[in-house]
């Protein structure tokens, strides 16, 4: 499927493609839209969407696009004479309205709206990476597309996808500074990944310490650091007397010849 309008580069549009809502998926796109003001049945979004002009049988079909993509459910259904199900955009429905209409920039702010651990990451991480707000809302994206509750996500759920995706970025950098091993990457990553200094991840580390869920799972982290550090450290120290036995012994060696 081509791309069509959608700018592959830019991180909405690339979610929006991979949801199938490119240029052929713009009578699912409209639906959203329609349905993120207020419910409707197949037949009240058919009138809805005259402007464009679709046929019932399209937007039925949309909407089984849309609910196995998990961007709609239905939200009641009852029988009378006929059954009727009237159908509601999900929470990740919505967020797709959003970065359709305003980018990622537009979901970050329904984020933050609703995620104080959101708000939190941001204040601390953004010193340390000025594109952290959008690329963090990218990750909470992705966490809910993979996540099994798919379409049952509410606001409420927000912040647990948020602390996922936060700690994604900590492993990712933070950890990966600490345990940085350039024999371990291939060589494009030798050349784009440049670890944090350790200045840095002191100022970081001093910064996080407020955030309670990152800061104790970095302790963790730490702990297993340091005990690998001080194996290394001793190690060192077993060199140093090593080379202090061998000159001794070279010593007396000369003195006795």
């Amino acid at each position: 499927m081509r791309s069509y309008w959608l700018d592959l580069s830019n991180p909405a549009h690339r979610i929006l493609y991979e949801l199938g809502l490119s240029a052929r998926g713009k009578t699912e796109l409209e639906i959203l839209k329609k349905l993120s003001h207020s419910s409707a049945n197949v037949y009240e979004l058919n009138k809805r969407l005259r402007d464009i002009g679709v046929h019932y049988s399209t937007v039925l079909r949309a909407l089984r696009r849309l609910k196995k993509k998990k961007l709609v459910r239905v939200v009641s259904e009852r029988d009378v004479g006929r059954r009727e199900k009237k159908y509601a955009c999900t929470l990740l429905g919505d967020l797709v309205v959003a970065l359709a209409r305003n980018g990622m920039s537009g979901v970050a702010r329904i984020v933050a709206e609703s995620s104080r651990s959101f708000r939190e990451c941001v204040k601390v991480h953004l010193s340390f990476d000025s594109n952290y707000p959008l690329s963090l809302t990218e990750s909470v994206i992705r966490n809910i597309l993979k996540s099994e509750r798919g379409e049952h996500t509410v606001l409420s759920d927000l912040d647990t996808y948020m602390r996922k995706a936060g700690l994604e970025w900590v492993k990712a950098n933070i950890v990966k500074a600490l345990l940085y091993d350039p024999s371990q990457l291939d060589f494009s990553e030798r050349m784009h990944y440049t670890p944090l200094s350790r200045p840095e991840i002191l100022r970081y580390l001093k910064k996080v310490a407020h955030i309670s869920w990152i800061s104790d799972w970095l302790v963790q982290v730490i702990e297993k650091y340091v005990e690998k550090e001080k194996e290394w450290l001793q190690g060192l120290e077993d060199f140093k007397r090593e080379v202090k036995l061998a000159r001794l012994y070279a010593d007396k060696t000369e003195q006795t010849l």
